[in-house]
């Protein structure tokens, strides 16, 4: 019986008006529907190719946790929210060249983008987790060192060269405190994960 109970709590929750993803999938134990490919799959793994008669379909409980109706208004929602989307409106200006390409060479963490009277690029382990010390980066300058490095030092044999031999040399040497400051950012982000 409290079984029953708590799927009915966690209805009335999920039709109560929320509608973050991050929140709602915490409620129900799931990972949130992340991207989706247009037929619906979660686009975050490999796919096979299957003839619909190579599907199998096993129905693995009795009673159903909710009925179709609701679950059919709930893909509605997910959907009607997918479309109005900030990210998938199509006059959409993507100021961020470099945006999900980056990560901090302190941490490791992903630079994520951010906005504070001007446009900057912040590590996640200093604007989330507080655990870096890099400071913001303005979007106008890192972007403008980043293309001049992609167009003349990356077509340059002399700096690969140069590169090379720095990684070779930095090989030997003993990056401790760089090495804890990477492995205590993977802690904290591994607990939050737990968490």
């Amino acid at each position: 019986m409290k079984k029953v109970s708590t799927v009915a709590a966690r209805q009335r929750k999920t039709f109560s008006g929320n509608q973050s993803y991050g929140q709602l999938a915490k409620l129900v134990g799931v990972t949130p529907r992340g991207n989706l490919n247009a037929n619906g799959r979660q686009a975050d793994r490999r796919k096979i190719a299957r003839a619909p008669e190579e599907i199998i379909r096993k129905k693995v409980i009795s009673e159903p946790l909710i009925s179709d109706e609701e679950f059919q208004s709930v893909q509605k929602i997910m959907d009607l929210k997918q479309t109005r989307h900030w990210r998938t409106q199509p006059d959409l200006e993507r100021r961020f060249t470099y945006n999900g390409f980056l990560t901090c060479a302190v941490c490791g963490q992903i630079i994520h983008t951010a906005l504070a009277r001007r446009d900057y690029y912040a590590c996640k382990g200093r604007r989330t987790e507080h655990v870096c010390s890099t400071k913001y980066m303005a979007r106008e300058k890192l972007e403008e060192r980043l293309d001049s490095m992609f167009a003349e030092q990356l077509t340059s044999p002399a700096f690969l060269e140069n590169c090379f031999e720095q990684l070779s040399s930095r090989r030997h040497q003993d990056d401790s405190a760089l090495r804890i400051q990477r492995l205590t950012a993977e802690a904290n982000s591994l607990r939050e994960k737990r968490n």
